[in-house]
């Protein structure tokens, strides 16, 4: 039987974007990522509190027969790296890690206002609180935020 291994990196953050002088993106810090399959999908409560996706901080450790759902975490952090990459900080870097938590269980990362439309909305499908509805990163690629010159 073939299985299906996904890597799940948990800790999407500028710190952790290296970028050449071409302007490909990589990731570093392999450090907190996790590799699934379909038998078994154990979360656990890794990574940096202002770029958690809220099921993470909601449920704590879970098992998820659903990678592909675990995944929804790193759509997450994807969006919250993109504020910081526009604010020059991450959302709700103004409280410290346990109340920024909080922020993240009961709401949305505020949307910097500098943005454009099209970035706007890339942003709303990476924030979609139920992981279940959340784009996949091949969906998201062709949004038509990144495809604008």
């Amino acid at each position: 039987m073939d299985l299906k291994v996904i890597t799940l990196f948990r800790d999407i953050k500028g710190a952790n974007l290296l970028v050449d002088v071409n302007g490909v993106v990589k990731l570093a810090d392999f450090g907190m990522a996790k590799h699934l399959n379909a038998q078994a999908s154990h979360l656990s409560l890794k990574g940096s509190p202002y770029w958690m996706a809220p099921e993470l901080l909601q449920y704590g450790t879970q098992k998820d027969n659903d990678p592909d759902l675990a995944l929804a975490i790193d759509i997450w952090s994807l969006g919250c790296t993109i504020i910081e990459m526009i604010n020059g900080k991450p959302p709700w870097s103004e409280y410290e890690g346990p109340a920024a938590m909080f922020k993240v269980i009961k709401e949305t990362p505020p949307l910097p206002e500098t943005m454009s439309p099209e970035g706007k909305d890339f942003l709303r499908c990476c924030f979609i609180r139920n992981p279940a509805e959340r784009p996949k990163a091949t969906t998201l690629l062709q949004h038509r935020f990144l495809s604008s010159n």
